[in-house]
């Protein structure tokens, strides 16, 4: 069992997470978001430190939101997504806004299964068990990781 310290924050918890092995920021512990998402000015950093590149110019796909609205976002592939000692590789992610929040959501929460979150200890708890998290990978390269449109 592994303790991450998460963040209260206006009724949210914040998680400490690295990106591509380069980036140290919090995401918000969103269970309700299908994917992870990181705003624009944050792809374009991954990209400047070499480790998000652009292989194609892909259209970019309509996603509903809780509120019921449609933006148009593209996708994107993490080369990695590390929480505490957990690394997951090749983690699907949305480019949102300058202004989008940065979401840890199910792309990377049901690889991380099982876990709880305890709100008094303000803890994330990594449960030992059946993780998806250290899956072999075919390719354990430094090569960076492409952005590209996912199939649906």
């Amino acid at each position: 069992m592994e303790q991450v310290p998460v963040t209260p924050d206006g009724g949210v918890y914040s998680v400490p997470v690295q990106l591509n092995g380069v980036l140290q920021m919090d995401l918000v512990l969103d269970t309700g978001a299908a994917y992870v998402m990181i705003p624009a000015d944050v792809a374009l950093t991954l990209k400047r430190t070499g480790t998000l590149t652009t292989t194609q110019e892909g259209n970019a796909q309509e996603f509903k939101l809780a509120d019921g609205s449609v933006v148009q976002q593209r996708r994107v592939v993490l080369c990695s997504l590390q929480v505490g000692s957990q690394q997951l590789r090749d983690v699907e992610a949305i480019v949102g806004s300058l202004k989008s929040p940065l979401l840890l959501g199910q792309s990377a929460l049901r690889r991380l299964e099982p876990w709880r979150l305890d709100t008094r200890a303000g803890q994330l708890i990594l449960m030992e068990g059946e993780s998806y998290a250290t899956e072999p990978q075919a390719s354990e390269s430094n090569d960076a990781c492409a952005v590209k449109d996912l199939p649906g």
